[in-house]
């Protein structure tokens, strides 16, 4: 594997993840897992050619993998705003329900 095919590799991956947090950004949660599991195929293709082509390629893999990390942090944050969110609707839900209830016991 030479370091051009390395480095188209590495910014697939990147890209990947970029479309992973569009996906969170937008609460397309569902869509999510999918991508992950591309990402983590290609990642062990990309990976399991142990043959470092010198210094240059290491430094790719190094920002590369940076860039992934950074990405997977703010697709935690979103996703834990997300978490937050919705636990406060299903206890908005939940209280919906209990007046629901009470009223249809009381009529």
């Amino acid at each position: 594997m030479n370091t051009l095919s390395r480095q188209n590799q590495l910014e697939s991956l990147v890209n990947i993840s970029n479309q992973m947090l569009l996906l969170a950004q937008q609460s397309q949660w569902d869509d999510l897992p999918e991508l992950e599991t591309q990402r983590q195929d290609f990642m062990y293709q990309v990976f399991e050619n142990k043959n470092m082509d010198g210094i240059k390629n290491i430094v790719d893999i190094e920002q590369s993998i940076s860039e992934i990390l950074s990405i997977n942090q703010q697709i935690e944050c979103l996703a834990q705003q997300n978490k937050k969110e919705i636990k406060q609707q299903f206890s908005g839900l939940k209280k919906q329900h209990h007046v629901h209830s009470a009223y249809l016991q009381n009529k």
